[in-house]
């Protein structure tokens, strides 16, 4: 056997084992705010999955909220659904179901106080908003939120959709 054939399969063998034991980002389970441990993949849309990264600490986060909810009330009968997962430190969980409830969000959050789940998505600052596919495969990715955003985050969610579409 050639020195070649060898690190043909020796890569090979790697792809494979790494596919098997890839996890997508779907396959998440954190705890929602009323303490029952919920998988993103049982949240997540049909053709979409919008997940908002937020803390109650954040204020362009509790701008951005408000705006999101009238986007997922737009489009969670076309697909798409929303997730809020809240980073906010073990101390501070207490805050963010007053906090949701107060902005009349009404999709779901879920919790990450260790930012486990935020780290894997390689998120780096708040808020980020991610818009996932089916499979769980990152489309897009917002960082922060100023006046005028969700604009563009609508603009980005119906492009995927028309895509979706063809």
């Amino acid at each position: 056997m050639t020195s070649s054939y060898r690190l043909f399969l020796t890569l090979f063998f790697l792809f494979i084992v790494q596919n098997i034991y890839a996890q997508s980002n779907l396959d998440w389970e954190l705890q929602s705010t009323n303490q029952q441990s919920v998988t993103l993949q049982t949240r997540a849309g049909e053709i979409l999955t919008v997940v908002d990264f937020w803390a109650t600490w954040c204020k362009p986060c509790i701008k951005a909220m408000p705006k999101l909810q009238k986007i997922y009330a737009q489009y969670q009968t076309k697909g798409v659904n929303f997730v809020g997962v809240s980073v906010d430190s073990p101390r501070n969980l207490s805050k963010v179901n007053p906090l949701d409830k107060s902005l009349g969000v009404r999709y779901p959050i879920l919790l990450d106080p260790n930012s486990a789940f935020m780290n894997k998505m390689n998120v780096n600052s708040l808020p980020t908003l991610l818009i996932l596919d089916a499979e769980g495969n990152e489309l897009y990715r917002h960082q922060g939120f100023t006046r005028g955003d969700e604009q563009q985050i609508e603009d980005e969610i119906k492009k995927l959709l028309a895509k979706n579409a063809e």
